[in-house]
């Protein structure tokens, strides 16, 4: 029988303070739809908890002096067998949650469990990896079992085709998915003759009466847009395998910085729009910062037509808070070099020259707690006035006397904001706290010295979000 191993672990060695325990965090392939899980599990049933205790467990019974863990037993009224057992009474082994694959089984809710027997303490496995659920969610699961195909009906083999994408607007990371339908797939056991079908609109396919065995299965998409265009799967009679193919409209572009004078620039926010919103008041699209040696990368760009420069987005004007480059030196949209990115297609040697520096002042004030006393620990950070708002240079602690100086661009309208992060001095643990973003216009005459107050509770980015 196949074996499949429901837990894994991968251990990232990070201390709890309090605790001093390890965190561990739980990887899963996937859950496996009921027709494989049923073939890849020793013990299938639905129960009711009556409760869990601990038990401590090797984690090697072969190894003399192994380490041990703590489990989670829990304990089952049987309210229906399905595979491997005819018991009323069942216990589980599991872990205890947050982090070690362990499943939260709750005392007097009802659950269908796919559990294995571990060949060498013989005890009864299940976790969040496994198809494991509620009893009330296992509808598919319980049909399946009622209909499980005769004996000699032959495998099936099915899953879909997806292409990933990242749209230019920021969406909280979230990635698109798409189906690709017309996906040419192909299916090569022990027989030499191979089985094809192709992806409906759904992007799905499904391919059945194989024999038992090991088959290659291997899909017609563009290797410019996935590495992995096969996979190896095992299947029994009557059983089945989910396959999925992944791929990704991964562009990438790339390139160096540089001042008036060649050297690279660290910090300074790269952009890239469509080439349609080259003349946008508030264009749209991604953004990074170079690094140290001034070199840049935007990724997870679809096919289009780009411009690439520096504060194309979120800039008042085209003079703030820096002066408009475009790639590579233009200063006006219409010279730009426009950016042909293809599926897949990784560009490289972008690189944008800046102009010599545009003249600049001077922003500076200090930082006070609400009852007046100077906030000496404060942070002040600096970005542009208008949205969407980003750090510019790096976050600048006040001096003593709580003052800070920032430099800016004059003519340029930023936002300064006060914080602290509510750390330990001596015996004393500040407040965390935060003051209203002020606005400011740099002019080429010193301005009149802002005044912050740490008026309101808790910790506020540079981008508005408070925790």
């Amino acid at each position: 029988m196949m074996r499949s191993r429901l837990l894994v672990w991968l251990a990232l060695g990070i201390a709890v303070l309090l605790g001093h325990s390890t965190i561990h965090a739980c990887s899963c392939a996937g859950t496996e739809p009921p027709c494989q899980a049923y073939w890849n599990s020793d013990v299938i049933f639905a129960g009711q908890v009556l409760g869990s205790g601990e038990i401590s467990v090797s984690d090697d019974v072969s190894v003399a002096g192994s380490n041990f863990i703590g489990k989670r037993v829990v304990r089952f009224n049987v309210e229906g067998a399905y595979k491997g057992t005819r018991d009323s009474y069942i216990e589980v082994t599991t872990g205890w949650g947050g982090g070690d694959c362990g499943y939260e089984f709750e005392k007097g809710a009802h659950y269908l469990v796919y559990a294995y027997r571990d060949e060498k303490d013989r005890r009864l496995y299940t976790g969040i990896c496994s198809r494991t659920r509620p009893l009330a969610d296992a509808t598919e699961d319980l049909e399946y079992f009622k209909n499980i195909p005769a004996k000699g009906t032959g495998a099936t083999i099915s899953g879909n085709v997806l292409v990933l994408s990242a749209p230019l607007k920021y969406n909280g990371g979230l990635l698109d998915v798409k189906p690709l339908s017309g996906i040419k797939i192909t299916v090569v056991g022990k027989n030499p003759r191979a089985k094809t079908t192709t992806t409906d609109k759904d992007g799905n396919y499904r391919i059945e009466g194989l024999e038992p065995g090991k088959y290659k299965v291997s899909a017609d998409i563009p290797a410019s847009i996935s590495e992995y265009s096969q996979r190896e799967v095992e299947v029994v009679d009557r059983g089945c395998a989910g396959t999925e193919f992944r791929g990704s409209l991964n562009g990438v572009v790339s390139g160096k910085l540089t001042d008036a004078a060649g050297q690279p620039v660290a910090g300074i926010k790269v952009d890239l729009i469509p080439q349609d919103q080259a003349y946008s008041e508030s264009p749209q699209g991604k953004w990074t910062f170079t690094r140290d040696d001034g070199t840049y990368q935007i990724d997870w760009l679809p096919p289009g037509k780009y411009i690439v420069g520096v504060n194309l987005i979120g800039s008042e004007s085209s003079e703030c808070p820096n002066r408009r480059v475009y790639y590579p030196s233009a200063s006006e949209p219409s010279l730009a070099k426009i950016v042909t990115i293809g599926e897949g297609q990784k560009l490289k040697d972008l690189n944008v020259h800046l102009p010599p520096p545009a003249e600049e002042g001077t922003i500076e004030g200090t930082v006070f707690w609400p009852d007046g006393s100077l906030a000496v620990h404060a942070v002040v950070t600096l970005t542009n006035g208008t949205e969407p708002h980003y750090l510019i240079g790096k976050q600048q602690v006040v001096d003593d006397k709580g003052h800070f100086v920032r430099k800016a661009i004059v003519g340029c309208k930023y936002q300064v904001l006060a914080f602290t992060y509510g750390n330990r001095f001596g015996d004393t643990v500040e407040e965390m706290r935060h003051s209203e973003p002020v606005n400011v216009r740099v002019t080429s005459e010193p301005g009149q010295p802002l005044k912050l107050v740490l008026s309101a509770p808790g910790f506020q980015h540079s981008d508005g979000e408070k925790k």
